[in-house]
């Protein structure tokens, strides 16, 4: 899995533990997960406020892509409220996965029964 950051420094990202905090909200998926990124902005300059936003956008193999922001008055708190979306739409589309494997379509039950049938 490729992690790409946009929008700060290096130094930066290597503070908040991009990569493994990422890494660790993408763990549901496994190997699933293609490329990631991370994007960071600030919307309306040096004023302050709620307004430092935060961007994850994951390519899943054979699934839809996921996107999900954050926003908060620093990077910090941005990336936090950002992950916990991640986290929540990782568990709920790997699930979502899960159920549709465990009940086979109905073709799918017809052919097996015809088949084990003498």
């Amino acid at each position: 899995m490729e992690i790409e950051i946009v929008g700060i420094p290096r130094s930066t990202a290597a503070r908040l533990r991009l990569p493994r905090r990422v890494r660790t909200a993408l763990t549901p998926a496994r190997g699933a997960v293609g490329d990631c990124r991370i994007a960071f902005r600030d919307e309306n300059g040096p004023k302050g406020g709620v307004d430092t936003r935060c961007t994850i956008d994951v390519r899943l193999n054979r699934r839809a892509p996921i996107h999900v922001a954050g926003r908060g008055t620093s990077r910090a708190l941005a990336l936090r409220e950002a992950l916990e979306r991640l986290q929540r739409r990782v568990r709920e589309t790997v699930g979502a996965s899960r159920a549709a494997a465990r009940r086979p379509r109905k073709y799918f039950a017809a052919a097996r029964a015809a088949a084990s049938s003498p």
